[in-house]
């Protein structure tokens, strides 16, 4: 494949984990994305679980995002904004399909009222769509009249207003795992800027079932840094503990066994703390943000720190952050026997536990 564009992903998937191999380029005089997924597991020269080649349009930027329940190569923005994709193909073991953004009507708003919708990422429920209201409705929240809907859905199995905690009308779906699902619920959201979690902006961050819709799991939260959300903005830092109690993302951590959630998004004069693992007994591993240039825009909430980032180590329930030694290696994830994975520069290793 010429002139490629090529990324890695580790794919969690039950009790196994896969290693996803995306590239993007031309082959045979065309334009095309080639997906590889690989048994982490494996020895010697792997064979992939499934392989597919997706012709990919010449006109377009390309994106990839990837959860437990497959890939999404997406081409261009939409107009709902950065998250989401012009068109995206949806890529899983039993299936290829495209997906393109649409519009149509909400079913439980009291006048005719129009919606724009627009895939995000995949699950193992099927693509989360987020879609915005755009008639009938405050689209600036000037805070007169009804509050827009700005919400998802699951592929056919729910819809995030009807699982809406009270007083709650925009919804951001920020990750994924096997079983939940990760959203940051607003009051309300204008149209003319995306959602954020700062000081002035408390957001409910809530855990669903991923098949129903049910809520696992809640905190409220405002943030020392301005920090926008996006559609699957937090998948790169979300983590579930190997033995499913403690689930991580972005700068949340929750105790699906208590029913509670922590905010890590900083207090005060301390940053946040952006998670990197999670162990079984509740350990978090995590990242102090570099501090945002004077003026600069808000980062992506979950997104993994660049530059300057400092290590440090949190224990879920409590608010003690111990700072670890400046040039301190964190793992990437912890498995079930307690060893963790790393990443030095080029170099990836397992070590184990003690």
């Amino acid at each position: 494949m010429a002139n490629a564009r090529a990324a890695v992903f580790v794919q969690h998937t039950g009790s196994s984990e896969r290693v996803v191999l995306v590239r993007a380029g031309s082959q045979a005089g065309s334009r095309r994305t080639v997906v590889d997924v690989l048994p982490a597991d494996a020895h010697g020269v792997a064979q992939p679980v499934y392989q597919r080649a997706v012709p990919t349009p010449g006109d377009t930027g390309v994106t990839f995002a990837v959860t437990p329940g497959g890939i999404v190569i997406g081409h261009g923005t939409s107009g709902l904004g950065s998250g989401t994709f012009a068109s995206a193909t949806e890529v899983t073991s039993g299936s290829v399909r495209t997906v393109r953004p649409r519009s149509g009507q909400i079913s439980d708003c009291a006048d005719t009222c129009e919606a724009q919708s627009a895939p995000a990422f995949t699950t193992a429920a099927g693509m989360v769509t987020v879609y915005r209201q755009v008639t009938g409705c405050d689209r600036f929240a000037q805070g007169s009249g009804t509050a827009c809907t700005f919400g998802f859905s699951v592929g056919s199995r729910w819809q995030s207003p009807t699982k809406a905690p009270t007083g709650y009308h925009a919804a951001v779906p920020l990750a994924a795992t096997d079983s939940q699902l990760v959203a940051a619920w607003q009051p309300r959201v204008s149209e003319a800027e995306a959602p954020t979690v700062s000081a002035s902006a408390a957001t409910l961050f809530v855990v669903h079932d991923l098949a129903t819709g049910r809520v696992l799991a809640q905190v409220k939260c405002t943030s020392t840094s301005s920090q926008q959300l996006l559609p699957g903005g937090a998948q790169p830092t979300t983590r579930l503990s190997p033995n499913g109690r403690f689930l991580a993302a972005g700068q949340v951590v929750f105790d699906l066994t208590a029913r509670t959630g922590q905010c890590l998004t900083g207090k005060g004069a301390q940053r946040g703390v952006t998670v990197r693992a999670v162990t079984d007994g509740g350990v978090v591993y995590g990242l102090h943000p570099g501090s945002p240039s004077p003026g600069s825009a808000p980062d992506a909430y979950g997104a993994l720190p660049g530059e300057g980032a400092s290590p440090v180590l949190v224990h879920a329930g409590q608010d003690a952050v111990r700072t670890l030694p400046e040039g301190a290696v964190l793992p990437l994830y912890v498995a079930r026997s307690g060893s963790g994975v790393f990443e030095d520069r080029d170099i990836v290793a397992v070590y184990p536990a003690g």
